[in-house]
């Protein structure tokens, strides 16, 4: 899931947990937001014991929206 504002995104990862079927892995991109996302997408993981990873954009010098980040995403998947 590419995340730009992760708070955004709390409720699909809340309704990922209450799922039966649980051979799933969630991998969360952080395209440098500025709300903390990446630390929080973190700590939710943790807390609801998720498989998966958040994760930052290697490229640090700027945002490259959806396409950027699904990208990664296949490449770590």
């Amino acid at each position: 899931t590419p995340s730009y504002i992760f708070i955004l995104h709390i409720l699909t990862l809340l309704s990922l947990n209450k799922q039966l079927f649980k051979e799933f892995e969630v991998i969360v991109i952080d395209d440098h937001s500025f709300d903390g996302s990446l630390e929080y997408g973190q700590r939710l993981f943790e807390k609801f014991s998720l498989k998966g990873k958040v994760i930052a954009r290697d490229d640090k010098q700027y945002a490259k929206g959806v396409s950027g980040c699904r990208n990664q995403g296949i490449d770590l998947a």
